[in-house]
């Protein structure tokens, strides 16, 4: 029987090691991406029967709502993400929570453009207003 959990770990130190050999280490990469291509054969081999007994209709109602969930979790790291940048002492007053509109001022060959401020190691999300 083939353990799945083992090979998993397996592949996690496979992956820790290459990460730390040098670059000239070219015979032990190609060792380990070759156990690597193994390993995972065999995860791809082994029949999970998990789902076998389920009907479509309940596969796609536990995906639908997955998907609703990973929506919420999304939702709530950009909320997070807004409030993190909404200032404060932590931000040097920066944010802008109500977001920010591009202006008709032309720039890398668009129409419009934005004017941006960021502190170091920020992150920008774009979302588009399709009703603006």
């Amino acid at each position: 029987m083939v353990d799945l959990f083992a090979i998993t770990k397996e592949l996690a130190d496979i992956q820790e090691q290459l990460r730390a050999l040098p670059e000239d280490a070219r015979e032990e990469r190609f060792r380990l991406h070759r156990r690597q291509d193994e390993l995972r054969a065999i995860a791809r081999s082994v029949d999970n029967p998990m789902d076998a007994g389920r009907s479509d209709a309940d596969l796609l109602a536990e995906l639908k709502a997955l998907r609703q969930q990973m929506q919420s979790i999304e939702k709530q790291r950009i909320d997070l993400v807004m409030q993190a940048g909404s200032g404060g002492a932590s931000t040097g007053e920066m944010g802008n929570l109500g977001g920010v509109e591009s202006a008709p001022v032309a720039a890398h060959g668009r129409f419009h453009s934005l004017a941006l401020t960021l502190p170091p190691l920020s992150v920008l999300m774009f979302t588009c207003d399709a009703a603006a």
